[in-house]
């Protein structure tokens, strides 16, 4: 049984997603890797993307969207339509074979030490904020037979690790792009929206919405203290991290996770 059979079967109340899911593509990657900005960006661009509607922490909140027939009667006509959701992994191959995914990527390093910076896996220590809880009981229900280390830092690589692995795996018979989050440029942007269908948006506008947005959110939560750098990641997360692009010294690194 594949890792995302497995993660499915530990889902309580799971429902095949095959004709009746009325997306036309799905973004997909590791928290803290722009998700969120990404959807605002195609939102302020006129695309409808929402951003962990479909496939949020209490999975299936989807299924309120996909079953409910009002909700189907709302969707219905509207494309290219879009969820931006890290939690949408382990749902990929339950997806119609036409939906795309735009697999979203980040600096391996940045990213990991963001998603420690914002406890994803101090799952032993009490949470006062409900939503991060939410994410806590989502991680720890899909991936309750995987052989976790004991330090958060090996976690949080493990946990990167498999997570894009999986992305790439379930995207292997679906139409794919993948976007690397530093690289979102005038250039790489009309390349989306030409992979989601879209042509007729003026470039001009598409580099001022890029200059007038911030590529992460939750600026709030302060700078991450760096706990992981490229020394720290085994041979299998380098290889990955090759295969997107990213090769030591990162070309980048977005400030202020």
């Amino acid at each position: 049984m594949s890792m995302i059979a497995r993660m499915r079967r530990l889902i309580r109340g799971h429902q095949p997603l095959k004709r009746r899911c009325p997306l036309t593509f799905v973004i997909a990657s590791t928290p803290r890797s722009g998700t969120q900005y990404t959807s605002r960006l195609l939102q302020s661009l006129g695309v409808h993307c929402s951003h962990e509607v479909f496939f949020g922490p209490h999975a299936h909140r989807h299924e309120m969207y996909v079953c409910n027939p009002l909700r189907r009667e709302f969707y219905q006509g509207i494309a290219p339509l879009g969820d931006s959701s890290w939690l949408a992994v382990p749902f990929l191959d339950e997806l119609p074979d036409n939906v795309a995914v735009i697999h979203q990527v980040r600096e391996p390093v940045t990213s990991i030490n963001s998603i420690l910076h914002t406890r994803h896996f101090d799952w032993d220590e009490p949470l006062d904020d409900p939503v991060s809880a939410d994410f806590h009981r989502f991680l720890q229900r899909v991936t309750r037979d995987w052989a976790w280390p004991d330090d958060k830092e090996q976690k949080a690589i493990l946990f990167w690790n498999r997570w894009h692995q999986q992305i790439f795996e379930q995207s292997t018979r679906r139409p794919y792009f993948q976007l690397r989050l530093e690289d979102l440029s005038e250039e790489t942007v009309s390349e989306l929206l030409a992979f989601i269908g879209i042509r007729t948006i003026n470039q001009r506008e598409i580099q001022r919405l890029i200059e007038a947005s911030c590529k992460t959110t939750n600026r709030n939560r302060g700078e991450p203290v760096p706990r992981v750098s490229w020394d720290d990641l085994p041979a299998e997360t380098i290889e990955l991290a090759h295969r997107m692009g990213y090769h030591e010294p990162a070309t980048q690194t977005i400030q202020g996770a």
